[in-house]
């Protein structure tokens, strides 16, 4: 049942996001080629290419706000008669808005590396192609730790993802927190995220915490622990004291 929760998530959000991407894609191909042509002094370069950062800021917004809407309306108004019917635990709705919320902000990640790809790959010409074969070949054969490199790239990964997931979580533990104030959940819910937000950053700054890439265990647990807190505090919201009336 959660994998058919975070399907209807997915669907509902990506059939908005679908369109956003191939905006992006579609103007990364317009700027490749403006690069390509020698037009950059052209005016017309010069819209394309605030269109696409415009987009592509948009890119990063956009899925918050459509998950966070989605996360209002499916589970904190009246939909929720109807999702709150279904076998399904509190706690797996909130996963599943946290995994579906994760997954757009990763093909948001994509989209915006695709783009950059394409504009790379059609503004080049062969001797930017050969020019960069041989600063790979130059790079392979240096005397480099790639095992290291890898480990690293690892590390941050899987901190980046935890970081996603804890801004996510804060999301939706303030929109939780925002329904209690009745008649004004959307002004509830931005002071209890900056709330939360200025006291995680107290916290955080009492405690002493070693070099990233030589210790990264400590960052780790102290981003689960926040996961868990803010994961709770929905729980207890939706499981407890919510009101759909």
């Amino acid at each position: 049942m959660l994998g058919k929760l975070i399907k209807y998530d997915l669907q509902s959000a990506l059939k908005k996001l679908g369109p956003l991407y191939l905006a992006l894609l579609a103007l990364s191909v317009l700027a490749g080629i403006s690069i390509r042509f020698s037009v950059t002094e052209n005016w017309v370069f010069t819209i394309i290419m605030i269109v696409y950062f415009i987009t592509m800021i948009v890119c990063w917004a956009i899925p918050i706000f459509i998950l966070a809407s989605h996360f209002r309306r499916n589970l904190l108004e009246e939909e929720g008669y109807l999702m709150f019917s279904l076998p399904v635990s509190t706690l797996e709705h909130i996963v599943a808005k946290v995994i579906s919320a994760l997954v757009c902000l990763i093909t948001c990640s994509i989209a915006v590396a695709l783009s950059f790809g394409i504009i790379g790959l059609i503004a080049a010409d062969m001797n930017d192609i050969k020019a960069l074969i041989e600063a790979i070949g130059e790079l392979l054969s240096m005397d480099i730790d790639y095992l290291e490199i890898t480990k690293n790239a690892i590390k941050v990964m899987i901190m980046s993802i935890l970081g996603s997931v804890q801004i996510i979580t804060q999301i939706y533990a303030a929109i939780a927190i925002g329904h209690l104030v009745k008649d004004h959940e959307t002004l509830g819910a931005v002071g209890a995220f900056i709330g939360m937000s200025a006291i995680l950053s107290f916290i955080v700054n009492q405690i002493p915490m070693p070099d990233f890439m030589t210790a990264f265990w400590p960052f780790y647990l102290e981003a689960a622990i926040v996961i868990v807190i803010f994961t709770v505090i929905t729980w207890i919201v939706l499981d407890r004291n919510l009101n759909l009336a």
